[in-house]
Parts: C-alpha cells; structure tokens; sequence
C-alpha cells in the first residue's frame, strides 16, 4: 500500500479510538495488549490512506507486533507518520517518538487525551512541545470527538507533503536517550502529583487485583456475564427464533402460491431458509455476550485479568501474556491464533496457540445453547457455565503434555501497562459489539447457506437403498457408538462442524427437517441423556473449524494445525467417553 500515512504509538494511547473516529471503520478496540496485530486501512476525505498501526513502545523487534510496525514504517509504504501520545503518559509515548524522528519522514504528533489531563488539573504545553521537536502537535480527544476538525487539516498537509521532517536528534546510548526524554516532558507537560482516577484506580484495584480477591471477583464478574447472557439474549432468542419460525411458513405459503415446485420450494425453505435461521436466531444471544465482554474491556477490567492470570499461567508452562490471545478466543480462534505472535518466546506462542482452541469460541455458542437447552431442561444456564470450566480445564490437563511437545518454559518475564479504569464510552462499546456480531453473521451466513443447500443436496441424492448423506453418516456410526450416539444426522452435522461449528445446527435442521424453534424436542427424542451429555462433551471439545486450522497452520506450520486437529479430536472423544460413562454410573 504505497503512499500511506502511518497511525503508530503506544498500547493503550487511544489510537485505534483515534482510527475509528478519523475513518468511520470499526477496527477492534482493547485495553490490552495483542488486539490490534495486523494493519487497518482506511481513507479520509481526499484520498488520504491512514494505515492503523499495531501498538509498540519501541521499533526494536522483538514481538511479532513490533516487527510488524517497524517493517512497514523502514520498507518506505509509508511515507508520513501521525505519531499518538497518550498526554497522561507522555515519558513512555517519547521514546518511540524519538525513534520515529530518526527515520527522517515528515511526522506530526498527536496529543491524545487531553482532556483527561485537563480534569486532572494538569496541562500540556503543545506549542513549546512542538517547538523540542520541531514538528506540529494536535491536542485532541479521540474518545470525546474533541480537536478532530483541526486533527484532519493536519494530516492533509502532512498527506501533500507540506510538513518537513523533524530534525534528527543523534541521540547515542539509551541513558542518553532517557534524559533528552525526562527533560522534555518535565518542560512540557504539568501533572498534579495524585488524581482522582489514579485514586479511584487504586481503590478498584484493591478489591479487583488484590492478592485475596482478584481471583473471586473475577469468577463472580464472569458468572454474572454467562448467566446475563444466556438468561436475557435466551429469551430475545426466544422470540427471534419465533419470528424465523413464522417467517419460515410465510415464505413457504407464498413460494407454493406462486407455483414454484415442490423440489425448488424444499430447497429454499427446508434447505436455505431452515440451515440458516438456526444460527441466525442465535444473534441476540451472542450481541449480549459481547456487549458485557465490551464493557469490561472498554472499563480497563480485562488488563487486570491478564494481570492476575500471570502466576497460574506459569504453572501451565505460560505467562500472562498468553492469556490475552486467549481471552480473544472466546470471541473467534482466527484473530486469536494471530494475536499469539506477541508472545516473544517461541515454544510459549506455540503452546498458547495450541491451547486456543480450547476456549469455546463464539461459534460454538448457538450449538452448545441447544444441546444444553435438549439435555438440560431448566438448568441450561448453569450447564453452560459448567461447559466453560470444563473446557478450561481440560486445556489446563493438556497444557503439560503439549508444553513438553513444544519445549516451553513458563519462565519469561510478563511486562504490560495497566490503564487506569475508565467509565466505558457507549458509542465505542456499541460499535464493538456491533462489529463483532455483524463478522459473526457474515462470516456464518455464506458457511452456513452452501453447507445447508450441500447437506439437503445430499439428502435427496439417492445411491442405491438410500442417500448419500446416509452412506456416509453411516458409516461414522462405528466410531460414535461407544458414546451412544446412534443417529446418522448427529454424525453428519458434527462433521459439517469440521467445515464451520455454525454448521452444527444447519445440518442438523436439515437433516432433522425441522426448524430451529423445533431442535431441542427433537434432539430429546433422538438422544438418550448420557449420549447427549456425551455430544455436548465432544461438541466442546473436538477440533477447531477449518478456518481455525489454516490460522494455525500460517502461524505455526500445518505440522502443528494436524497436531492440534489430532489431539482435539482425540482428547474431545475420551472426555465424551468418560462423561457417558460416569453419567451411566450416576
């Protein structure tokens, strides 16, 4: 992408924030370290390319992000860069500046937050701040909309080459670079010695990292989140699922009104409308799940977590920082995978994205919801609780075999900056839920149609006694016996999960010829309670979908992604074994 303005800063300097607001995109958004990893685009009024940037404190690589920020900035596709500064933390934000300076291209700095500094009862100096550097600075507020206007002027000047490179400074040792550092900010920036928020971050923090509480807290705050998610978006599925199940009978009513034959109609009804309104109907479910995860992010929550979970993801051969990756796969293994490559020792970002999929993605929500909602009646909610530890724990009972795998040692220092704790912006919440529902539904829709429209294709493919869907989930019945499992549309669907876990459901509307609305009666009559409580235990458990995969394998090699499909598949069939078995005994 020749000719781009480069967006870089620290983590946590609001300049993801910033991108949104200058662009109107909706890149991830995070208080933590590892969410931004790859490039963002985007284009203001008169063509000005601003690529997002992932968040360093340095240009020296030694994460994947650091490099990946240096390599675009060194290989000359940029040809400007808007530095950010977070006005709260100016000393930090510095040092990269500095190295920027060095790089001879036209900057402009960027005074993020500063009107946080304001309410602080400090202030900025921007004119004598851009005097030191010898380049234009734009105080704004990213969060707030404030200075924008005069922020885009800016970068106009600075996209038609109006804006000289800074001078360099020829700053030789580290000591030397820190000093040039601390005197500037000490010149231009004025802060009180103690602030409300940095007084309120303290008291939270006392209860929310505190060497008793933290751990307490958070399984409260995560019980709260699971039971408001699948309490209140439960019910709004409710009544989406019945709004597709009418929706379903007047486009069959009309269709055979019109005259369409018998074979089209079953086609867009049994096959499209029916595979896709399964997972469809289970947005609302998932739009409260990440409106909750938004606003503990957006709140400064989540960094503590990855704080707290440092000495018990050492015992697991980690650190914190692979519990950021982590958190991100309970929204999607792809971006989760990715985000591994900030992980700076090479056998610990290994065993991080092979314990990912371990975490139930968002995919497998609508499915488990079902089977749990079949096979649990009344106490579904619980059950879905009780499904997440158990997929923690099982990574945690892998983690050992899979450390030794990869020759890890969790004895790599753990560094990351703590944001203060902020009241979270509803408009960025918003649109983060919104975009995370919006990819959810794009990213199923078009998986979940051809998977439909190919299992009702096989359906009515007669080969010799009976279908070609038969044939082959007949002959997978072999394998599922032990778990109870005597249905071959069980059997196809789990294999459409390979393809997509959204498919799960499709398939087995289809092959089930019925609604979503009728899954849960249906599945009751098909399974006997151990089997079922066998499938929701291989549903779990059992390998990433395909896209998943192929993110392993450009991260890691696809020696490691047939590692993982290997061991899932394997490790998700003996816990469905002994579930059944313990459920038999009970």
């Amino acid at each position: 992408m020749p000719g781009a303005i480069a967006l870089a800063g620290n983590q946590n300097c609001g300049k993801t924030t910033l991108f949104n607001r200058l662009t109107g995109a909706g890149r991830r958004v995070g208080n933590f370290p590892g969410v931004t990893v790859e490039l963002g685009e985007g284009t203001l009024p008169g063509g000005i390319r601003l690529v997002d940037l992932p968040g360093v404190y340095s240009l020296e690589s030694f994460s994947g992000d650091e490099r990946v920020t240096g390599e675009f900035i060194k290989s000359g596709r940029a040809t400007a860069v808007a530095a950010v500064l977070d006005a709260g933390s100016p000393e930090r934000g510095l040092f990269l500046v500095t190295q920027l300076m060095e790089l001879g291209l036209p900057m402009i700095l960027v005074l993020n937050m500063a009107d946080e500094l304001r309410r602080a009862g400090g202030r900025a100096d921007a004119q004598k701040l851009s005097s030191a550097l010898g380049m234009p600075v734009y105080p704004v507020s990213a969060l707030r909309g404030e200075g924008l206007d005069r922020l885009r002027q800016g970068l106009a000047l600075l996209w038609q080459g109006r804006v000289p490179p800074p001078a360099r400074l020829y700053l030789g040792s580290p000591a030397e670079r820190y000093a040039y550092i601390q005197k500037l900010a000490s010149g231009c920036f004025f802060r009180p010695a103690d602030t409300p928020a940095g007084r309120r971050t303290r008291a939270i923090d006392r209860l929310a990292a505190g060497r008793a509480t933290a751990y307490p807290v958070f399984l409260l705050i995560m019980a709260a989140v699971f039971f408001a998610t699948f309490r209140l978006g439960g019910a709004l599925a409710e009544l989406c699922s019945a709004g597709m199940g009418a929706l379903g009978a007047r486009l069959r009513l009309l269709l055979e009104g019109a005259g369409v034959s018998e074979t089209l109609c079953s086609l867009a009804v049994d096959g499209a409308f029916t595979g896709v309104s399964a997972v469809l109907g289970f947005l609302p479910v998932l739009g409260v799940l990440f409106l909750l995860l938004s606003l503990l992010e957006d709140s400064g929550y989540m960094a503590r977590v990855a704080f707290i979970m440092d000495r018990p993801m050492c015992s697991l051969g980690l650190s914190g920082s692979s519990f950021v990756p982590m958190l991100l796969g309970f929204g999607c293994t792809v971006p989760a995978v990715a985000a591994t490559r900030t992980i700076r020792d090479g056998g610990q970002r290994r065993l991080t994205a092979l314990l990912i999929p371990f975490f139930c993605c968002s995919a497998k929500i609508p499915v488990l919801a079902v089977l749990a909602a079949a096979f649990m009646g009344s106490s579904s909610a619980a059950a879905m609780g009780l499904l997440y530890a158990g997929s923690l724990a099982a990574g945690a009972a892998a983690a050992p075999l899979l450390a030794r795998l990869c020759r890890c040692r969790g004895d790599s220092p753990f560094l990351m900056e703590l944001p203060p704790y902020r009241l979270p912006s509803m408009r960025s919440v918003l649109l983060l839920m919104r975009d995370r529902v919006y990819e959810f539904a794009k990213r199923a829709f078009g998986v979940i149609l051809i998977s439909s429209l190919a299992v009702w294709a096989f359906g009515r493919l007669q080969v010799g006694q009976g279908s070609l869907m038969e044939l082959a989930s007949g002959a997978l019945l072999p394998l599922f016996r032990p778990l109870g499992i005597e249905s071959p549309a069980v059997c196809s669907s789990l294999v459409a999960g390979l393809f997509a876990k959204e498919a799960v459901l499709s398939t087995l509307a289809v092959q089930l010829g019925c609604g979503e609305g009728a899954l849960v009666p249906a599945l009751k009559a098909l399974l006997t309670p151990d089997a079922g409580a066998a499938l929701l235990t291989f549903t779990l458990l059992y390998s990433p979908c395909a896209a998943a995969l192929a993110a392993q394998g450009r991260e890691l090699g696809r020696g490691w992604a047939a590692v993982c499909f290997l061991f899932q598949c394997s490790a998700a069939y003996l816990a469905a074994l002994l579930v059944r078995l313990l459920v038999l005994l009970l």
